[in-house]
């Protein structure tokens, strides 16, 4: 009777989260989201001035790496889920007499051939889901990326033995939540533990300095603030496709490494 009222319950009771994207006519100020990050800008020092190399941009917001790499000469691909995104980077495209293609859409509805891209970035998107989406993203950027290509984003992690402190927020399960407030609200956020990065990140090669740990902290930047703020955890990561059969061997070596340190 118990696992009946359950099922009943699970099937009638609890929402579907329903994919959306951010509310940009709420952000008051988007020139935080106009200005590339650093972390993505150097990759034009590893790709060269190569106007063959393809660039997939996930997640591209209102096209701030979008523009910036179009504007150095490569070949620009972009989705968003939101079709205002899309909008704006057109718009912004338009203005700069830039090109690039455009598509609106789930990550895991737009497609795109195998081993395509030189580059895939997503920086501050791949924690907008649930575990589930998370990982079938991860491995559908590793068929499109060309051996040898580049992954490079964001993911925000979580301990095990620390629950979520917002007020803001309804706790969809222990990793993930959904903000109730704010241009986010509705929009799942998914924290992977660490221990779970090294089959998150499955058939990746995962070389020296392929993950970076950073803590966000709520602006302004006072010493009270990052003292008495627990701060969002995260990890930036740059990864890249084995480029050689000879490789999986040693990518695999990289997986059991990487465990053993967490």
């Amino acid at each position: 009777m118990i696992v009946f009222i359950a099922i009943i319950y699970i099937l009638f009771m609890t929402e579907p989260i329903k994919h959306q994207g951010w509310r940009w006519d709420e952000v008051k100020d988007r020139k935080h989201w106009e200005i590339p990050d650093g972390y993505v800008m150097n990759l034009i020092y590893e790709l060269g001035p190569d106007p063959e190399k393809k660039i997939y941009d996930l997640g591209c917001g209102i096209g701030r790496h979008t523009i910036y790499f179009a504007s150095h000469g490569y070949q620009v691909y972009a989705s968003d889920i939101s079709q205002d995104s899309i909008d704006s980077t057109r718009e912004w495209l338009q203005r700069e007499n830039l090109t690039a293609e455009l598509k609106q859409g789930h990550f895991l509805d737009v497609d795109y051939p195998e081993n395509f891209f030189d580059l895939v970035i997503s920086m501050n998107v791949l924690n907008h889901g649930v575990k589930s989406e998370v990982y079938q993203i991860m491995q559908k950027v590793l068929k499109m990326l060309k051996p040898g290509g580049i992954f490079r984003g964001t993911i925000r992690i979580k301990d095990k033995n620390t629950p979520f402190y917002s007020n803001d927020i309804k706790i969809i399960d222990e990793q993930t939540l959904m903000m109730t407030k704010g241009e986010e609200r509705g929009i799942p956020h998914f924290f992977a533990y660490l221990e779970e990065v090294p089959d998150m990140f499955k058939g990746f090669e995962m070389g020296y300095g392929a993950f970076v740990f950073v803590k966000i902290f709520t602006s302004p930047f006072t010493a009270e603030n990052l003292t008495t703020q627990l701060g969002i955890e995260g990890l930036r990561f740059s990864l890249s496709k084995p480029s050689l059969e000879k490789d999986i061997k040693s990518v695999q070596n990289d997986r059991n490494f990487l465990r053993a340190q967490l």
